[in-house]
């Protein structure tokens, strides 16, 4: 018999005598065929559900296919992201650099304050060691020192007041370092968003993946998000653009400011270089004064000492010179009121090394007078010349004072001209704080824009997930449906095989206890025979051991056998028992097999039901197959044309004219028309120009476009491909024509936001100081030819007819398939039938032949 034979529960055990089965009824027979009937049933609904689902498989190619689609897109964004993070860190070590070399400014600043503090301590003190010997010595010197202490007040003030403008310059340092960090902040902020960007798109990516076997009806939505996630795209490429022209601009600013600081730093450091070489020549003539007041100390005393010994002499001598006393007294009057008029004079320049050598000449030449009497008056006159140089040397002192005086009032200039130059550099500091402030705001923007755009993907993953969760809750009800029902059919099956076992297992239990009760009885017949044959025995061994009761009564071999007897007797009595307990058994199981062969009118009930349910059973399935083979060709044709299509525009796509327009502006400022015209003839020259193109082609190969990353075929491309036209001065319509309509229109924005760029960047060094920017952004209109829809209806065409050759051949072997096991089925049943007895009608017989 053939595997369906043997699996098929109506084919009873069969007898191990006569090859008959053992009484099973046919009813019961005939629900389980039909249980098996549904399951099979349930088996070709399973092998449709697998083909079914073999056409979702193709649908999640084609969707997988789609995922890769958004995959690249994805990875675009995620290496405009990179590149934007890469900027950023270099924008950043550059800001640290910035920081760092101002750190280094005003550790320089604090070493010169440091150094100008020790040589200002150094000079105080040696001023104030000047200030006391010259207080000591005479009041002419203390005027000078008043002079240098209101001096030294004045640069103490001034140094206090650089002091001040250090610490606020410190102070606008550390303002500048806060703002830096807040900039800095604002960048990781930035960073941390185009992160949270990612995951939100790979979680966009895996909803996408999850849902892809479900979605292939929403491919028109699909590719409707796709577009506007390309939109996104390209106004992240915008805002890109735009944050890389602001960054340019901040960058030319600091450069500006840069150079600035250090043109200021350069005259900040000459001025500190000459109030450094005016305190160094303040100190030295200081301390070349006191050098001076020292020797003039000691030559007035040696002069004293000398004084007094030459009066003495002329005490001595008056006797002898008596002629000549009143001519030396008047030389001694008039060399006492001129060394009177030296001491003023040398007391008013402070020039004591002069006065020295004068007092040095005067007490030599008072020697020649006491020794030589008769040169006293050439001496005096040479003293008188002296005294004359003196005085001149006086004039140079009082003009050097005046130079003095007259470096203090540059001093003061130089002070005025710091605090102007201050306040430029406070007023730089608040327009770069107004700047950063506007960066800050731009920052703020850019991170409007990007939750925005974060809210919009988690928009359309909702929409998805629900989408969704809906397609798996319609499959989680038709499986709870298939479940149920196979559910029930196994109760049944179940039902009906222990039903069918318990029937077999009493037959067999019937058949048995039947045997061993023949045999038991068999047992018992012989067991009293021989019982018979025992008391018969015993009988005549009674009536011989009465005949001869002496000889008898001294053998023991009598009581054992006696004793023997009595237990025989005794094992013969429990099986007695045994064998009623067993027919009391067997009496029960035979009820049992009456009440279940009493049970066919129920089974014949059960069966017609079942045949009910399931004949409702195969007209829902039917109709269920038929609504899913339509609604499976309907969406293979749907999937069969979107694949077609979609290879046709990548075999043959189509050509595209993609249009965009820039124009001029100047910020609220009227534009005149040789402005404009010489802006237009600007832009088209910069077209053809070399370095344009090969940053354009750069653009185009960070944007994945590596068709065009070299500056030769995008030349060439632009020379056969794009258009200008200019239908007034200041606005420029540039076309550009190509393959594919995303592709097109993403050259196009690429060439002009790289044209404007350059353009902006460049703005400086043109003759026309305007600025230009976008007014329209790129758009492709219809194709220029239609070869796309024929190929891909020769594609739909040809899928079509493969697929429907392929649905028909499996269609064939299904549906011989099920014809040979509906016969196989058929036939058991028919057999079994044929084959099924009565087990009353074969017990009565067995006991006929038994008898």
């Amino acid at each position: 018999m053939d595997p369906a034979s043997r699996h098929n529960p109506e084919t009873g055990p069969q007898s191990p005598n006569g090859g008959q089965p053992d009484g099973m009824p046919e009813d019961l027979f005939g629900i389980i065929t039909d249980v098996e009937a549904q399951l099979t049933a349930l088996k070709k609904a399973h092998e449709l559900h697998r083909r079914e689902m073999a056409i979702l498989d193709h649908r999640k190619r084609e969707l997988d296919e789609r995922s890769r689609v958004l995959d690249t897109l994805e990875q675009e964004i995620s290496d405009r992201s990179e590149q934007a993070e890469a900027e950023l860190a270099q924008r950043r070590s550059s800001l640290e650099a910035r920081v760092q070399e101002l750190d280094e400014q005003a550790a320089e600043l604090d070493r010169r304050e440091t150094s100008f503090l020790e040589a200002e301590e150094t000079s105080k003190e040696e001023l104030g060691r000047v200030r006391e010997e010259i207080d000591s010595e005479r009041e002419s010197v203390q005027a000078l020192q008043q002079e240098l202490a209101e001096e030294r007040r004045a640069l103490e003030e001034e140094r206090e007041r650089l002091t001040g403008e250090r610490e606020r310059a410190e102070a606008e340092l550390d303002t500048a370092r806060g703002r830096l960090a807040e900039e800095r902040r604002a960048i990781d902020d930035e960073r941390t968003a185009l992160q949270e960007a990612k995951q939100v798109l790979e979680r966009d990516r895996q909803s996408i993946e999850s849902g892809q076997e479900k979605l292939a009806c929403d491919e028109a939505e699909l590719e409707d998000r796709r577009r506007s996630i390309e939109a996104r795209d390209e106004e992240l490429g915008e805002r890109e653009a735009q944050l890389l022209e602001r960054v340019s601009e901040l960058e030319e600013e600091e450069r500006r400011f840069r150079e600035r600081c250090d043109e200021e730093r350069a005259a900040l450091e000459e001025r500190e270089r000459r109030v450094v070489e005016q305190e160094e020549a303040s100190a030295k003539r200081d301390q070349e004064l006191g050098r001076r007041e020292s020797a003039l100390e000691a030559e007035a005393e040696a002069l004293q000492t000398r004084r007094n010994d030459f009066e003495e002499q002329i005490r001595r001598e008056r006797e002898a010179l008596d002629g000549r006393k009143a001519e030396l007294d008047g030389l001694a009057d008039e060399l006492g009121q001129r060394e009177s008029e030296l001491e003023e004079r040398a007391d008013e320049i402070g020039d004591a090394e002069t006065l020295r050598l004068e007092l040095e000449q005067s007490v030599a030449e008072r020697e020649r007078m006491q020794e030589h009497a008769d040169a006293l008056r050439s001496e005096i006159s040479a003293l008188r010349y002296k005294v004359t140089e003196a005085e001149a040397e006086a004039d140079h002192a009082r003009s050097d004072h005046a130079k003095a005086a007259e470096a203090a009032a540059n001093l003061g200039k130089q002070r005025r001209a710091l605090e102007e130059e201050r306040n430029a550099l406070s007023q730089r500091a608040a327009e770069l704080e107004s700047r950063i402030a506007e960066l800050s705001d731009n920052a703020a923007k850019l991170e409007v824009d990007l939750e925005r755009a974060t809210r919009e993907r988690e928009h359309l993953s909702t929409d998805a997930d629900e989408q969704t969760a809906q397609l798996f809750a319609e499959v989680d009800r038709l499986t709870g449906e298939l479940t149920a029902l196979d559910r029930k059919l196994q109760e049944k099956s179940e039902a009906a095989e222990q039903h069918r076992v318990g029937k077999v297992k009493a037959e067999h239990e019937r058949d048995d206890l039947a045997q061993r009760l023949e045999i038991a009885e068999g047992q018992l017949e012989e067991a009293h025979q021989r019982i018979s044959d025992l008391e018969s025995g015993l009988d005549r061994a009674r009536a011989d051991i009465g005949a001869h009761p002496r000889a008898v009564s001294s053998n023991d071999w009598v009581r054992r056998r006696r004793e023997r007897l009595q237990l025989c007797k005794k094992l013969i009595n429990r099986q007695s028992a045994k064998i009623r307990k067993a027919s009391e058994l067997l009496t029960q199981r035979f009820a049992q097999c009456e009440e279940v062969l009493s049970m066919r009118a129920e089974v014949l009930a059960a069966r017609r039901e079942t045949e009910e349910l399931r004949e409702k059973i195969e007209s829902k399935r039917a109709a269920t197959r038929a609504g899913w083979l339509v609604a499976a060709s309907a969406v293979t044709l749907l999937a069969l044309s979107a694949l077609s299509w979609m290879i046709a525009g990548q075999a043959a796509p189509a050509t595209y004219a993609a249009r965009t327009v820039i124009v001029a502006e100047a910020d609220g400022r009227r534009i005149s028309n040789d402005e404009r015209a010489e802006w237009q003839r600007y832009h088209i020259e910069l077209l053809s120009d070399p370095r344009f193109l090969e940053r354009a082609a750069d653009r185009l190969t960070q944007r994945g476009l590596i068709e065009r990353s070299e500056a030769g075929t995008l030349a060439h491309r632009l020379t056969r491909d794009m258009t200008q036209l200019s239908v007034e001065p200041g606005r420029l319509e540039l076309e550009l024509r190509g393959p594919g309509k995303a592709q097109t229109e993403r050259e196009l924005d690429t060439i002009a936001r790289a044209l404007i760029s350059e353009s902006n960047a460049a703005r400086q060094r043109r003759a026309v100081g305007v600025t230009t920017a976008m007014a329209e952004t790129p758009v492709a209109g219809e194709p220029l030819d239609t070869s796309r829809p024929l190929y891909a209806a020769v594609g739909v065409c040809l899928a079509a007819l493969l697929t429907l050759l392929f649905g028909s051949t499996i269609w064939r072997k299904m549906a011989k398939a099920s014809r040979d096991h509906e016969l196989r089925t058929k036939l058991d049943i028919l057999l079994d039938e044929a084959q099924w007895v009565d087990p009353r009608e074969q017990s009565h017989e067995r006991r006929r032949d038994a008898a």
